[in-house]
């Protein structure tokens, strides 16, 4: 018999604007490790330490992050993807330091970043805080729930056996994390899914309405002066 006894808790949400200032007072190399993980939603050992480079594929302006089933926790393969620029720079500073893996020593690169978060800013931040913050936001989205619980490399809930019966198109989607989650996962620059809107600032939706309705009511006003032209001249005639 055995018992679990790991415990889940919530976790108290940093602010953008501090989270944006410790991401500032980091290291670039200490970013690009930050910038890994709000991108791909993955655990931090598996991005940094059991994927190798090799498994890294560019599409576009992203790059694939192949994950087998012996990298990930879950045992469930998929891929998750980041900023084409951001593994340029990851795998950049690899190379020249002779490394076949992302971070291998992202366990003292986090142990810096923690101790930089609570002795400057007095918040507590650790590696899986961006894990969290990956799945915050894309809750916050219209993305399909079973897409961005793939790319975090976890089993797919919604639908009959989603894992097995959702056909797998990696073009659907990249457009779909370019769409609904790549603009709101950056730490330097945040931008919440769910910010308020701008009340003096119209969208191109509003301004093509607006437009609609000033051609509908100038046709409506030609309408009455044409009909009101006809009135007259059937009374000539008359």
């Amino acid at each position: 018999m055995s018992f679990n006894t790991s415990w889940t808790h919530s976790t108290k949400k940093i602010s953008a604007g501090i989270l944006q200032a410790i991401y500032e007072a980091a290291t670039q190399e200490q970013q690009d490790l930050i910038d890994l993980q709000a991108y791909a939603g993955e655990r931090v050992t598996c991005l940094t330490s059991l994927v190798t480079l090799d498994q890294w594929e560019d599409a576009g302006d992203y790059t694939l992050i192949h994950v087998g089933t012996n990298q990930t926790k879950a045992r469930n393969e998929h891929i998750s993807i980041i900023p084409k620029t951001l593994a340029d720079r990851i795998r950049e500073r690899a190379k020249a330091a002779g490394r076949s893996r992302a971070f291998p020593n992202h366990d003292s690169l986090w142990r810096e970043i923690t101790q930089l978060a609570l002795a400057k800013f007095g918040v507590r931040l650790t590696s899986h805080y961006l894990r969290k913050r990956f799945h915050t936001i894309a809750g916050k989205t219209p993305m399909p729930v079973n897409s961005w619980d793939y790319l975090m490399g976890d089993k797919q809930s919604w639908g009959h056996n989603a894992g097995t019966y959702t056909l797998e198109d990696f073009t659907d989607l990249i457009n779909e994390y370019d769409r609904f989650l790549a603009p709101y996962l950056s730490i330097g620059e945040p931008k919440e899914p769910d910010a308020p809107k701008d009340p003096t600032r119209s969208s191109p939706q509003t301004d093509e309405l607006h437009a609609l309705r000033e051609e509908n009511a100038e046709l409506k006003s030609q309408l009455i002066e044409n009909n009101r032209i006809m009135q007259k001249l059937l009374v000539k005639l008359g």
